[in-house]
Protein backbone atom coordinates (compact mmCIF):
# COMPACT_ATOMS: atom_id res chain seq x y z
CA UNK A 1 0.00 0.00 0.00
CA UNK A 2 3.12 2.19 0.00
CA UNK A 3 2.57 4.17 -3.26
CA UNK A 4 -0.98 5.11 -2.23
CA UNK A 5 0.24 6.08 1.23
CA UNK A 6 3.02 8.22 -0.28
CA UNK A 7 0.52 10.12 -2.43
CA UNK A 8 -1.75 10.65 0.59
CA UNK A 9 1.15 11.81 2.75
CA UNK A 10 2.29 14.30 0.09
CA UNK A 11 -1.15 15.86 0.05
CA UNK A 12 -1.36 15.96 3.87
CA UNK A 13 2.16 17.34 4.29
CA UNK A 14 1.51 20.10 1.79
CA UNK A 15 -1.32 21.51 3.87
CA UNK A 16 -0.05 24.51 5.88
CA UNK A 17 -1.12 25.24 9.42
CA UNK A 18 -4.22 27.45 9.66
CA UNK A 19 -3.34 31.05 9.02
CA UNK A 20 -4.19 34.08 11.11
CA UNK A 21 -6.54 35.84 8.71
CA UNK A 22 -6.76 39.01 10.79
CA UNK A 23 -6.23 41.61 8.11
CA UNK A 24 -4.49 39.13 5.81
CA UNK A 25 -5.32 37.56 2.50
CA UNK A 26 -4.52 34.13 3.83
CA UNK A 27 -1.27 32.31 4.44
CA UNK A 28 0.90 32.00 1.36
CA UNK A 29 -1.45 33.86 -0.97
CA UNK A 30 0.16 36.65 -3.04
CA UNK A 31 -0.30 40.09 -1.56
CA UNK A 32 -1.67 42.93 -3.62
CA UNK A 33 -0.77 46.65 -3.87
CA UNK A 34 -4.19 47.57 -2.49
CA UNK A 35 -3.25 45.91 0.81
CA UNK A 36 -0.91 48.79 1.64
CA UNK A 37 -3.73 51.26 1.29
CA UNK A 38 -5.88 49.10 3.50
CA UNK A 39 -8.90 49.39 1.26
CA UNK A 40 -10.07 47.87 -2.02
CA UNK A 41 -11.65 50.11 -4.66
CA UNK A 42 -15.42 50.29 -4.88
CA UNK A 43 -17.04 47.37 -6.67
CA UNK A 44 -20.42 46.49 -8.03
CA UNK A 45 -21.23 42.89 -9.02
CA UNK A 46 -21.38 42.53 -12.81
CA UNK A 47 -24.72 43.09 -14.50
CA UNK A 48 -25.81 40.56 -17.09
CA UNK A 49 -28.02 40.74 -20.15
CA UNK A 50 -30.14 38.13 -18.39
CA UNK A 51 -31.27 37.37 -14.85
CA UNK A 52 -28.06 38.06 -12.94
CA UNK A 53 -28.19 41.83 -13.19
CA UNK A 54 -31.85 41.80 -12.23
CA UNK A 55 -31.37 39.90 -8.97
CA UNK A 56 -32.16 42.07 -5.96
CA UNK A 57 -29.74 40.58 -3.49
CA UNK A 58 -27.12 41.99 -1.18
CA UNK A 59 -23.46 41.48 -2.06
CA UNK A 60 -22.90 39.92 1.34
CA UNK A 61 -24.43 36.66 2.49
CA UNK A 62 -23.96 34.74 5.67
CA UNK A 63 -21.79 31.67 5.21
CA UNK A 64 -20.83 28.64 7.27
CA UNK A 65 -17.42 30.00 8.32
CA UNK A 66 -15.56 33.28 8.77
CA UNK A 67 -13.66 34.47 5.70
CA UNK A 68 -10.38 36.42 5.51
CA UNK A 69 -10.66 40.20 5.44
CA UNK A 70 -11.79 41.40 2.04
CA UNK A 71 -13.49 38.11 1.07
CA UNK A 72 -17.25 37.90 0.83
CA UNK A 73 -19.96 35.27 0.68
CA UNK A 74 -21.68 35.89 -2.65
CA UNK A 75 -24.85 34.04 -3.70
CA UNK A 76 -24.45 31.94 -6.83
CA UNK A 77 -27.27 33.91 -8.44
CA UNK A 78 -25.19 37.11 -8.17
CA UNK A 79 -22.25 35.50 -9.95
CA UNK A 80 -23.80 33.82 -12.95
CA UNK A 81 -26.80 32.86 -15.03
CA UNK A 82 -27.99 29.22 -14.98
CA UNK A 83 -29.31 27.82 -18.28
CA UNK A 84 -31.06 24.48 -18.20
CA UNK A 85 -30.51 21.82 -20.87
CA UNK A 86 -32.95 20.54 -23.45
CA UNK A 87 -35.52 17.84 -22.66
CA UNK A 88 -34.55 15.26 -25.28
CA UNK A 89 -36.81 12.33 -26.04
CA UNK A 90 -35.52 8.85 -26.86
CA UNK A 91 -36.54 9.30 -30.50
CA UNK A 92 -34.21 12.34 -30.71
CA UNK A 93 -31.18 10.15 -30.04
CA UNK A 94 -28.99 9.05 -32.91
CA UNK A 95 -25.49 7.97 -33.82
CA UNK A 96 -24.38 11.16 -35.60
CA UNK A 97 -24.26 14.86 -34.77
CA UNK A 98 -23.33 16.48 -31.47
CA UNK A 99 -22.96 14.34 -28.34
CA UNK A 100 -25.80 14.80 -25.85
CA UNK A 101 -24.24 15.59 -22.48
CA UNK A 102 -26.15 13.70 -19.78
CA UNK A 103 -25.42 13.40 -16.06
CA UNK A 104 -23.86 9.97 -16.63
CA UNK A 105 -21.33 11.59 -19.00
CA UNK A 106 -20.29 14.02 -16.27
CA UNK A 107 -19.83 11.36 -13.60
CA UNK A 108 -18.22 8.65 -15.73
CA UNK A 109 -16.15 9.24 -18.84
CA UNK A 110 -16.56 5.60 -19.80
CA UNK A 111 -20.32 6.03 -20.33
CA UNK A 112 -21.28 6.25 -24.03
CA UNK A 113 -22.88 9.29 -25.62
CA UNK A 114 -26.13 9.54 -27.51
CA UNK A 115 -26.03 12.02 -30.39
CA UNK A 116 -28.32 14.69 -31.87
CA UNK A 117 -28.10 15.91 -35.47
CA UNK A 118 -30.94 18.45 -35.39
CA UNK A 119 -31.06 22.20 -34.84
CA UNK A 120 -29.76 23.32 -31.45
CA UNK A 121 -30.53 26.59 -29.69
CA UNK A 122 -27.39 28.49 -28.64
CA UNK A 123 -28.45 28.26 -24.97
CA UNK A 124 -28.14 24.46 -25.17
CA UNK A 125 -24.67 24.37 -26.75
CA UNK A 126 -21.63 23.46 -24.66
CA UNK A 127 -17.98 24.15 -25.43
CA UNK A 128 -14.73 23.35 -23.65
CA UNK A 129 -14.29 25.47 -20.54
CA UNK A 130 -18.01 25.74 -19.76
CA UNK A 131 -19.07 24.98 -16.20
CA UNK A 132 -21.94 22.51 -15.88
CA UNK A 133 -23.95 21.77 -12.73
CA UNK A 134 -26.02 18.60 -12.44
CA UNK A 135 -29.00 19.39 -10.26
CA UNK A 136 -31.15 16.25 -10.24
CA UNK A 137 -30.58 12.62 -9.35
CA UNK A 138 -29.26 10.56 -6.45
CA UNK A 139 -27.61 12.49 -3.59
CA UNK A 140 -23.94 11.61 -3.31
CA UNK A 141 -23.57 10.50 -6.94
CA UNK A 142 -25.44 12.83 -9.29
CA UNK A 143 -25.05 16.35 -7.91
CA UNK A 144 -21.95 18.40 -8.68
CA UNK A 145 -20.15 21.02 -10.78
CA UNK A 146 -17.83 20.15 -13.66
CA UNK A 147 -15.62 22.07 -16.07
CA UNK A 148 -16.37 20.54 -19.47
CA UNK A 149 -13.31 19.59 -21.56
CA UNK A 150 -14.53 16.93 -24.02
CA UNK A 151 -15.39 19.03 -27.05
CA UNK A 152 -18.60 20.61 -28.39
CA UNK A 153 -21.86 19.08 -27.23
CA UNK A 154 -25.51 19.75 -26.57
CA UNK A 155 -26.84 19.90 -23.02
CA UNK A 156 -29.48 17.51 -21.71
CA UNK A 157 -32.10 18.47 -19.13
CA UNK A 158 -31.27 18.30 -15.40
CA UNK A 159 -27.96 20.07 -16.03
CA UNK A 160 -27.33 23.82 -15.87
CA UNK A 161 -24.80 25.56 -18.08
CA UNK A 162 -23.23 28.31 -15.99
CA UNK A 163 -22.71 31.63 -17.79
CA UNK A 164 -20.58 34.23 -16.01
CA UNK A 165 -18.11 37.04 -16.74
CA UNK A 166 -14.77 35.27 -17.19
CA UNK A 167 -12.92 38.49 -16.30
CA UNK A 168 -14.35 38.23 -12.78
CA UNK A 169 -14.83 34.51 -12.10
CA UNK A 170 -12.48 31.62 -12.87
CA UNK A 171 -14.32 28.53 -14.13
CA UNK A 172 -12.31 26.01 -12.10
CA UNK A 173 -12.55 28.14 -8.95
CA UNK A 174 -16.32 28.35 -9.35
CA UNK A 175 -16.66 24.57 -9.88
CA UNK A 176 -14.51 23.74 -6.85
CA UNK A 177 -16.43 26.24 -4.71
CA UNK A 178 -19.77 24.73 -5.71
CA UNK A 179 -18.52 21.20 -4.97
CA UNK A 180 -17.35 22.36 -1.56
CA UNK A 181 -20.98 23.28 -0.85
CA UNK A 182 -22.46 19.98 -2.11
CA UNK A 183 -23.82 19.10 1.32
CA UNK A 184 -25.70 22.40 1.29
CA UNK A 185 -27.01 21.70 -2.21
CA UNK A 186 -28.23 18.25 -1.22
CA UNK A 187 -29.82 19.65 1.94
CA UNK A 188 -31.79 22.09 -0.21
CA UNK A 189 -32.75 19.41 -2.74
CA UNK A 190 -36.40 18.42 -2.99
CA UNK A 191 -37.90 14.97 -3.51
CA UNK A 192 -38.02 11.65 -1.72
CA UNK A 193 -35.49 8.93 -1.03
CA UNK A 194 -33.48 8.23 -4.18
CA UNK A 195 -34.27 10.78 -6.88
CA UNK A 196 -34.10 14.42 -5.80
CA UNK A 197 -33.61 17.80 -7.43
CA UNK A 198 -32.63 21.34 -6.51
CA UNK A 199 -34.52 24.30 -7.95
CA UNK A 200 -32.84 27.20 -9.71
CA UNK A 201 -33.97 29.51 -6.93
CA UNK A 202 -32.45 27.34 -4.22
CA UNK A 203 -29.19 27.02 -6.14
CA UNK A 204 -29.07 30.79 -6.76
CA UNK A 205 -29.24 31.35 -3.00
CA UNK A 206 -26.25 29.17 -2.08
CA UNK A 207 -23.36 31.51 -1.17
CA UNK A 208 -19.80 30.93 -2.38
CA UNK A 209 -16.61 32.41 -0.85
CA UNK A 210 -15.16 34.98 -3.26
CA UNK A 211 -11.86 36.77 -2.59
CA UNK A 212 -12.04 40.57 -2.98
CA UNK A 213 -15.14 40.58 -5.20
CA UNK A 214 -15.05 44.39 -5.37
CA UNK A 215 -11.71 44.29 -7.17
CA UNK A 216 -12.18 41.99 -10.21
CA UNK A 217 -8.54 41.78 -11.34
CA UNK A 218 -7.29 41.11 -7.83
CA UNK A 219 -10.05 38.59 -7.25
CA UNK A 220 -9.29 36.69 -10.46
CA UNK A 221 -5.57 36.60 -9.65
CA UNK A 222 -6.26 35.03 -6.26
CA UNK A 223 -8.83 32.62 -7.66
CA UNK A 224 -6.30 31.31 -10.18
CA UNK A 225 -3.59 31.03 -7.55
CA UNK A 226 -5.92 29.03 -5.30
CA UNK A 227 -6.94 26.75 -8.18
CA UNK A 228 -3.31 26.05 -9.09
CA UNK A 229 -2.49 25.13 -5.50
CA UNK A 230 -5.66 23.06 -5.20
CA UNK A 231 -4.93 21.09 -8.34
CA UNK A 232 -1.43 20.21 -7.11
CA UNK A 233 -2.81 18.81 -3.87
CA UNK A 234 -5.85 17.11 -5.39
CA UNK A 235 -3.63 15.43 -8.00
CA UNK A 236 -1.94 13.53 -5.17
CA UNK A 237 -5.34 12.61 -3.72
CA UNK A 238 -6.52 11.35 -7.12
CA UNK A 239 -3.35 9.31 -7.57
CA UNK A 240 -3.76 7.74 -4.12
CA UNK A 241 -7.40 6.95 -4.92
CA UNK A 242 -6.36 5.37 -8.24
CA UNK A 243 -3.76 3.17 -6.56
CA UNK A 244 -6.23 2.11 -3.88
CA UNK A 245 -8.70 1.26 -6.63
CA UNK A 246 -6.13 -1.00 -8.28
CA UNK A 247 -5.48 -2.71 -4.95
CA UNK A 248 -9.21 -3.15 -4.39
CA UNK A 249 -9.61 -4.79 -7.81
CA UNK A 250 -6.62 -7.05 -7.17
CA UNK A 251 -7.95 -8.09 -3.76
CA UNK A 252 -11.32 -8.95 -5.31
CA UNK A 253 -9.61 -11.25 -7.81
CA UNK A 254 -7.52 -13.04 -5.16
CA UNK A 255 -10.07 -15.59 -3.79
CA UNK A 256 -11.07 -16.87 -7.28
CA UNK A 257 -7.38 -17.22 -8.15
CA UNK A 258 -6.72 -19.24 -4.99
CA UNK A 259 -9.75 -21.44 -5.73
CA UNK A 260 -8.50 -22.13 -9.25
CA UNK A 261 -5.09 -23.14 -7.89
CA UNK A 262 -6.69 -25.54 -5.39
CA UNK A 263 -8.90 -27.18 -8.02
CA UNK A 264 -5.94 -27.45 -10.40
CA UNK A 265 -4.05 -29.29 -7.65
CA UNK A 266 -6.98 -31.71 -7.31
CA UNK A 267 -6.92 -32.34 -11.05
CA UNK A 268 -3.19 -33.07 -10.95
CA UNK A 269 -3.83 -35.47 -8.07
CA UNK A 270 -6.42 -37.25 -10.27
CA UNK A 271 -9.41 -36.57 -8.06
CA UNK A 272 -12.55 -38.33 -9.36
CA UNK A 273 -14.77 -36.38 -11.76
CA UNK A 274 -18.54 -36.82 -11.43
CA UNK A 275 -21.63 -34.98 -12.76
CA UNK A 276 -22.91 -32.29 -10.42
CA UNK A 277 -26.33 -33.91 -10.38
CA UNK A 278 -24.93 -37.12 -8.86
CA UNK A 279 -23.92 -35.37 -5.64
CA UNK A 280 -27.24 -33.56 -5.13
CA UNK A 281 -29.88 -34.79 -2.72
CA UNK A 282 -32.77 -33.77 -4.98
CA UNK A 283 -33.47 -32.16 -8.34
CA UNK A 284 -32.78 -28.42 -8.69
CA UNK A 285 -35.76 -26.25 -7.81
CA UNK A 286 -36.82 -23.02 -9.52
CA UNK A 287 -37.87 -20.10 -7.30
CA UNK A 288 -41.02 -18.02 -6.99
CA UNK A 289 -42.46 -15.86 -9.78
CA UNK A 290 -44.56 -13.57 -7.59
CA UNK A 291 -44.46 -9.78 -7.35
CA UNK A 292 -42.57 -8.70 -4.24
CA UNK A 293 -42.77 -5.48 -2.26
CA UNK A 294 -40.27 -3.28 -0.44
CA UNK A 295 -42.71 -3.16 2.49
CA UNK A 296 -41.21 -5.47 5.15
CA UNK A 297 -44.22 -7.74 5.53
CA UNK A 298 -43.93 -11.51 5.26
CA UNK A 299 -40.72 -13.23 4.21
CA UNK A 300 -37.65 -11.72 2.52
CA UNK A 301 -37.18 -13.06 -1.01
CA UNK A 302 -33.62 -13.43 -2.26
CA UNK A 303 -33.04 -12.33 -5.85
CA UNK A 304 -30.10 -12.46 -8.23
CA UNK A 305 -28.79 -9.12 -6.95
CA UNK A 306 -28.43 -10.60 -3.47
CA UNK A 307 -25.62 -12.90 -4.68
CA UNK A 308 -22.44 -10.83 -4.46
CA UNK A 309 -18.90 -12.21 -4.87
CA UNK A 310 -19.85 -15.72 -3.76
CA UNK A 311 -21.79 -14.52 -0.70
CA UNK A 312 -25.40 -13.66 0.04
CA UNK A 313 -26.13 -10.01 0.74
CA UNK A 314 -29.22 -9.17 2.78
CA UNK A 315 -29.34 -5.56 1.64
CA UNK A 316 -32.01 -4.14 -0.69
CA UNK A 317 -34.46 -6.89 0.19
CA UNK A 318 -38.00 -7.30 -1.05
CA UNK A 319 -40.74 -9.24 0.72
CA UNK A 320 -43.60 -11.64 0.07
CA UNK A 321 -46.61 -12.76 2.11
CA UNK A 322 -47.16 -16.46 1.34
CA UNK A 323 -49.68 -19.11 2.16
CA UNK A 324 -48.35 -21.88 4.42
CA UNK A 325 -48.13 -24.38 1.55
CA UNK A 326 -45.98 -22.09 -0.61
CA UNK A 327 -43.94 -21.03 2.38
CA UNK A 328 -42.96 -24.61 3.13
CA UNK A 329 -42.13 -25.35 -0.50
CA UNK A 330 -39.80 -22.41 -1.04
CA UNK A 331 -38.38 -21.79 2.44
CA UNK A 332 -34.58 -21.92 2.33
CA UNK A 333 -32.69 -24.38 4.51
CA UNK A 334 -29.21 -24.06 5.96
CA UNK A 335 -26.71 -25.23 3.34
CA UNK A 336 -28.91 -24.64 0.29
CA UNK A 337 -26.94 -23.45 -2.75
CA UNK A 338 -28.56 -20.66 -4.77
CA UNK A 339 -27.47 -20.39 -8.42
CA UNK A 340 -28.36 -17.41 -10.61
CA UNK A 341 -29.76 -19.01 -13.76
CA UNK A 342 -30.53 -15.81 -15.77
CA UNK A 343 -28.36 -12.73 -16.03
CA UNK A 344 -25.68 -11.16 -18.22
CA UNK A 345 -22.99 -13.38 -19.75
CA UNK A 346 -20.52 -12.26 -17.08
CA UNK A 347 -22.80 -12.91 -14.10
CA UNK A 348 -25.02 -15.86 -15.02
CA UNK A 349 -24.21 -18.93 -12.91
CA UNK A 350 -22.92 -17.04 -9.87
CA UNK A 351 -23.89 -18.82 -6.68
CA UNK A 352 -23.73 -18.71 -2.88
CA UNK A 353 -24.62 -20.88 0.13
CA UNK A 354 -27.53 -19.91 2.38
CA UNK A 355 -26.24 -19.81 5.97
CA UNK A 356 -28.46 -17.22 7.58
CA UNK A 357 -30.30 -17.92 10.86
CA UNK A 358 -33.43 -16.36 9.40
CA UNK A 359 -36.31 -17.45 7.20
CA UNK A 360 -36.23 -16.49 3.53
CA UNK A 361 -37.49 -17.71 0.15
CA UNK A 362 -35.97 -17.32 -3.32
CA UNK A 363 -37.03 -15.80 -6.65
CA UNK A 364 -37.54 -17.43 -10.03
CA UNK A 365 -34.20 -16.37 -11.53
CA UNK A 366 -32.50 -18.55 -8.92
CA UNK A 367 -32.12 -22.32 -8.70
CA UNK A 368 -31.90 -24.16 -5.38
CA UNK A 369 -29.35 -27.02 -5.19
CA UNK A 370 -29.20 -29.30 -2.14
CA UNK A 371 -25.97 -31.20 -1.57
CA UNK A 372 -26.05 -34.88 -0.61
CA UNK A 373 -24.31 -34.87 2.81
CA UNK A 374 -22.62 -38.22 2.28
CA UNK A 375 -21.04 -37.04 -0.97
CA UNK A 376 -20.35 -33.33 -0.90
CA UNK A 377 -20.10 -30.13 1.12
CA UNK A 378 -22.29 -27.18 0.02
CA UNK A 379 -19.43 -24.68 0.31
CA UNK A 380 -17.16 -26.89 -1.81
CA UNK A 381 -19.77 -27.24 -4.57
CA UNK A 382 -20.50 -23.50 -4.56
CA UNK A 383 -16.79 -22.70 -4.82
CA UNK A 384 -16.45 -25.13 -7.73
CA UNK A 385 -19.44 -23.69 -9.60
CA UNK A 386 -17.99 -20.19 -9.14
CA UNK A 387 -14.50 -21.29 -10.27
CA UNK A 388 -13.07 -20.98 -13.77
CA UNK A 389 -13.79 -24.68 -14.34
CA UNK A 390 -17.41 -24.28 -13.33
CA UNK A 391 -17.87 -21.14 -15.37
CA UNK A 392 -16.39 -22.78 -18.48
CA UNK A 393 -19.13 -25.41 -18.34
CA UNK A 394 -21.83 -22.77 -17.77
CA UNK A 395 -20.59 -20.62 -20.66
CA UNK A 396 -20.68 -23.65 -22.97
CA UNK A 397 -24.34 -24.37 -22.14
CA UNK A 398 -25.89 -20.90 -22.28
CA UNK A 399 -29.08 -20.14 -24.16
CA UNK A 400 -29.74 -16.54 -25.16
CA UNK A 401 -32.75 -14.28 -24.78
CA UNK A 402 -33.19 -10.55 -25.36
CA UNK A 403 -30.46 -8.82 -23.35
CA UNK A 404 -29.77 -11.83 -21.12
CA UNK A 405 -28.55 -15.43 -21.13
CA UNK A 406 -29.79 -18.50 -19.29
CA UNK A 407 -28.46 -21.78 -17.88
CA UNK A 408 -31.23 -24.29 -17.24
CA UNK A 409 -31.27 -26.94 -14.53
CA UNK A 410 -30.70 -29.84 -16.95
CA UNK A 411 -27.53 -28.32 -18.36
CA UNK A 412 -26.31 -27.17 -14.97
CA UNK A 413 -26.39 -30.63 -13.34
CA UNK A 414 -24.30 -32.03 -16.19
CA UNK A 415 -21.34 -29.98 -14.96
CA UNK A 416 -18.29 -32.25 -14.39
CA UNK A 417 -17.08 -31.73 -10.81
CA UNK A 418 -13.78 -32.76 -9.24
CA UNK A 419 -14.90 -34.69 -6.16
CA UNK A 420 -12.22 -35.66 -3.63
CA UNK A 421 -13.00 -37.12 -0.21
CA UNK A 422 -15.10 -35.15 2.26
CA UNK A 423 -11.97 -34.55 4.32
CA UNK A 424 -10.20 -33.04 1.32
CA UNK A 425 -13.28 -30.98 0.49
CA UNK A 426 -13.23 -29.64 4.04
CA UNK A 427 -9.55 -28.77 3.61
CA UNK A 428 -10.26 -26.84 0.39
CA UNK A 429 -13.16 -24.99 2.02
CA UNK A 430 -11.03 -24.14 5.06
CA UNK A 431 -8.26 -22.67 2.92
CA UNK A 432 -10.75 -20.65 0.88
CA UNK A 433 -12.46 -19.34 4.02
CA UNK A 434 -9.09 -18.34 5.53
CA UNK A 435 -8.14 -16.53 2.33
CA UNK A 436 -11.54 -14.88 2.24
CA UNK A 437 -11.11 -13.65 5.81
CA UNK A 438 -7.69 -12.17 4.98
CA UNK A 439 -9.07 -10.46 1.89
CA UNK A 440 -12.02 -9.19 3.92
CA UNK A 441 -9.65 -7.53 6.39
CA UNK A 442 -7.68 -6.00 3.52
CA UNK A 443 -10.83 -4.65 1.88
CA UNK A 444 -11.95 -3.13 5.19
CA UNK A 445 -8.59 -1.39 5.42
CA UNK A 446 -8.93 -0.14 1.85
CA UNK A 447 -12.41 1.18 2.63
CA UNK A 448 -10.97 3.10 5.57
CA UNK A 449 -8.28 4.54 3.32
CA UNK A 450 -10.88 5.62 0.75
CA UNK A 451 -12.81 7.34 3.55
CA UNK A 452 -9.61 9.04 4.71
CA UNK A 453 -9.04 10.35 1.19
CA UNK A 454 -12.59 11.70 1.06
CA UNK A 455 -11.99 13.56 4.33
CA UNK A 456 -8.60 14.79 3.12
CA UNK A 457 -10.07 16.09 -0.14
CA UNK A 458 -12.81 17.91 1.77
CA UNK A 459 -10.23 19.35 4.15
CA UNK A 460 -8.12 20.62 1.24
CA UNK A 461 -11.16 22.29 -0.31
CA UNK A 462 -12.16 23.90 2.97
CA UNK A 463 -8.64 25.22 3.59
CA UNK A 464 -8.48 26.58 0.06
CA UNK A 465 -11.70 28.54 0.44
CA UNK A 466 -10.63 29.89 3.79
CA UNK A 467 -7.56 31.39 2.12
CA UNK A 468 -5.24 29.05 4.03
CA UNK A 469 -3.36 27.20 1.28
CA UNK A 470 0.28 28.09 0.78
Amino acid sequence: MRPAADATNRAEAALPQPANTDGAVGRGLPRHPHDAAGQAPPYELPPSSRRVGQAKRTHHSDGPWELPKGWEWVPIGNLCDLLNGRAFKAQDWGTAGLPIIRIQNLNNHAKPFNYFAGTVEPRHLVKDGDVLISWSGTPGTSFGAFVWNRGPGVLNQHIFRVDFDASRVDASYFAHAVNLRLDELIRRAQGGVGLRHITRGELDAVPLPIPFPRDPSRSLELQRHIVARLEDLLADVREARRLLGEMSSASKALPPSIADDLFNDLAVACAPVVPLGSVLKEKPQYGLSLKASETPLGLPILRMGNIQDGELSFEHLKFLELQEKERGKYLLRDGDILVNRTNSVELVGKCAVFREPRDAVFASYLLRLTARPSKSRPAYLAAYINSTRGRMHIQSKLTRAIGQVNINATNLVEMPVLLPSLARQDEVVGRLEAAGADVGELRQLLTQKFTLLDHLEQSILERAFRGELG
